[in-house]
């Protein structure tokens, strides 16, 4: 048998899931061979990353800026 030639599946299915239960797994309650996502679900989630990023950098220059004012408060309040 040329492994090269195998698949993915077949290669779990021939080797690694005997391996695992060989290991003591079940394969019934404890192996899940496959998952799949619907179509976009990664792109979605991507794109919500994203948006948390736009969130988190706007929130990092609100609070740089209200630093600023702060500090040049402070120092007017200092010197005066």
């Amino acid at each position: 048998m040329d492994k090269k030639a195998l698949t993915e599946t077949d290669i779990r299915t021939k080797y690694i899931t005997p391996a695992i239960v060989s290991g003591g797994s079940d394969s019934h309650t404890q192996i899940d061979e496959a998952f799949s996502v619907t179509d976009g679900y990664i792109a979605g989630k991507v794109d919500e990353l994203f948006a948390l990023c736009d969130q988190l950098k706007d929130g990092l220059q609100q609070a740089s800026e209200t630093e600023q004012h702060l500090t040049n408060a402070t120092i007017e309040q200092a010197l005066s």
